[in-house]
């Protein structure tokens, strides 16, 4: 099957010819390359070919159901875009339907919206994409870290990411072995990679509960506040009492419940050592009460569900 056929193309500048009457084609699971000297149009003819520029003479045609993507010599990237930013910028059919999925995820109580989105990722067959994509993100990463940071590349704590990455690999094989349907064609590294960013904050905490409760503290207020920053504030609150879920903006009911109950968690731990505080500490200590109270309150919100819902 013929993908692509170049036509007697030439191409000159000025006085000074490139190419001429150049004929080649394209067929199905063909890889071709082209070689030559510097300065002879290699570029050109890849331009030509993705529609970047015109030739002086022929033609280039292609199947009407084949999309051409080109990574040039000298490509311009938008500087206020993170790289998986840039990815997504690209004209590329699946990633729409990846990102609209993304999109789903953070409000799954929209179940219409969520099968669109599910049945888009099965259409473009996305999944692989997904994970391919993020792997290869996650391997430039560890690529960077080595050129740019030797010294951070040596440390004990990058000995146990390798450790770890070796478990997953060694999960992934065993998993081919016995249960092929679900080992997937290769590791899920990229998981892994994204867990280990929580080690920067391990790093700097360093085992201090000075630190350690500062950072609790900082993130305390924002999920706390979060109800009236992202949500509904108390109209939220009256709703959850009601017994309806509710996610108060924070990307879905299950991230909400998880970071309340992170914070309830922390006073827990930290108010006997409020309680031995000395007296002139007990009008914070009547916050920490109150903000206790809010976060049960809050908790209850999201293990009350009404009866006639189905979960």
């Amino acid at each position: 099957m013929n993908y692509i056929s170049v036509e007697n193309i030439s191409k000159s500048y000025g006085d000074r010819t490139l190419f001429s009457n150049l004929s080649f084609g394209i067929n199905k699971n063909q890889k071709v390359a082209f070689v030559a000297k510097n300065g002879t149009g290699k570029p050109s003819i890849l331009n030509i070919i993705a529609g970047l520029d015109t030739p002086d003479e022929g033609q280039v045609i292609q199947r009407k159901d084949i999309q051409i993507a080109y990574l040039s010599q000298n490509q311009i990237f938008d500087d206020s875009l993170s790289v998986e930013q840039t990815i997504f910028a690209t004209e590329n059919r699946v990633l729409p339907s990846i990102k609209q999925y993304e999109k789903a995820l953070e409000n799954p109580e929209d179940s219409d919206n969520y099968q669109k989105a599910f049945d888009l990722m099965d259409q473009h067959n996305a999944w692989d994409f997904e994970t391919q994509y993020k792997l290869v993100l996650s391997v430039s990463g560890l690529i960077s870290i080595k050129i740019y940071a030797a010294p951070v590349w040596k440390h004990p704590v990058f000995h146990m990411f390798w450790w770890a990455l070796l478990l997953a690999v060694c999960h992934w094989f065993f998993l081919t072995l016995a249960l092929p349907d679900l080992a997937g064609d290769y590791p899920k590294l990229d998981h892994i990679a994204r867990l280990f960013v929580f080690i920067i904050f391990a790093w700097w905490l360093a085992g201090s509960t000075q630190n350690t409760l500062l950072f609790w503290s900082i993130a305390s207020a924002a999920v706390v506040l979060a109800p009236w920053i992202a949500g509904d504030g108390l109209a939220d609150f009256q709703r959850g009492f009601l017994g309806e879920r509710i996610g108060f903006g924070i990307r879905n009911v299950q991230h909400s419940a998880m970071f309340f109950g992170t914070v309830l968690l922390g006073l827990l731990i930290f108010l006997p050592r409020l309680l031995r505080a000395p007296l002139q500490h007990y009008g914070k200590l009547s916050l920490w009460v109150l903000a206790f109270i809010i976060i049960i309150a809050v908790s209850y919100t999201h293990l009350t569900l009404p009866t006639n819902r189905e979960v």
